[in-house]
């Protein structure tokens, strides 16, 4: 896919599998059997660590609006209410109104809850197939407003993608995180839930190393206690993994570690395993 920010639409089936861990909840809902329109819901697609990244459009919400000290709406000299700024995890899409040449909200991208997606599973958003012709309007006005602002929504998304997946060691020593991470979606796991979805689906894998997701894979395994030191370990080994990033993981000392392996070798020589994370690549 080129670089170009297109809108489109995402299935039902890969939203359905992600929302079905408990751990990606935060992926908007596909609205099955909601729809109003001929879309699903609709977004656009980035590329980031060799993937595709679609950030999910969303509706203007009173939220997206200021408000005073006594919570009532802040009003600008025409009498509408005044638009709140962007921020890093949402962008606020904005049109003039030729008649009136008043600023209105056409609708937000909401950066924090970006997902990475199979191309497979994307479909380009058509203009001529939507019926409601008051929402085609809107849509095509998203759209200006993306075009002419394509550099800071990229920007926008590149900053939280990486302070998100760098949290842990961004934030640390008594570096405040900002509290928009704390909802955005868990990039890391989703890009490994991703890999899993399309392996399940003998979709085509995103260009990114499948050694670096497998490395991530039994890192999550192991810090979220899925499974022990050594079973992590020997995990590892049959997937082809370095003894001293094994180490390094698990935090096993090399005797216990050489052991596993010799374990894990005769194993293979028998033909009795078969590795659940996949053979690293070269």
């Amino acid at each position: 896919m080129d670089n170009k920010l297109k809108i489109y639409s995402v299935s039902d089936d890969y939203i359905r599998f992600l929302r079905d861990d408990d751990k990606l909840r935060n992926v908007f809902d596909n609205k099955e059997g909601q729809r109003t329109h001929t879309r699903k819901y609709l977004g656009i697609v980035f590329v980031k660590n060799n993937h595709n990244y679609f950030i999910p459009f969303s509706s203007p919400k009173d939220s997206d609006y200021m408000r005073d000290n006594n919570n009532k709406f802040v009003l600008n000299k025409d009498g509408d209410r005044v638009i709140r700024k962007n921020t890093i995890p949402i962008i606020r899409m904005t049109a003039i109104n030729r008649n009136s040449n008043r600023v209105e909200l056409k609708g937000t991208l909401k950066i924090s809850n970006m997902i990475p997606i199979p191309q497979n599973e994307l479909t380009l958003y058509d203009y001529n197939k939507e019926r409601d012709s008051n929402y085609k309007i809107i849509v095509e006005k998203q759209y200006d407003y993306i075009k002419d602002n394509h550099v800071l929504i990229t920007n926008s998304a590149n900053t939280l993608y990486n302070q998100k997946t760098k949290e842990t060691t961004l934030y640390k020593d008594g570096v405040k995180k900002p509290n928009y991470l704390n909802n955005a979606v868990d990039f890391n796991y989703a890009e490994i839930k991703c890999l899993e979805y399309c392996k399940a689906n003998n979709l085509e894998l995103p260009q990114q190393t499948v050694a670096d997701h497998e490395k991530r894979k039994a890192d999550n395994l192991f810090k979220g206690k899925i499974m022990g030191k050594a079973e992590t370990a020997k995990k590892m080994f049959a997937a082809g993994y370095e003894f001293d990033e094994i180490q390094e993981i698990t935090g096993l000392k090399s005797e216990t570690l050489e052991k596993l392996q010799e374990s894990v070798a005769a194993e293979k020589k028998n033909e009795d395993i078969e590795p659940q994370l996949p053979r690293r690549r070269s």
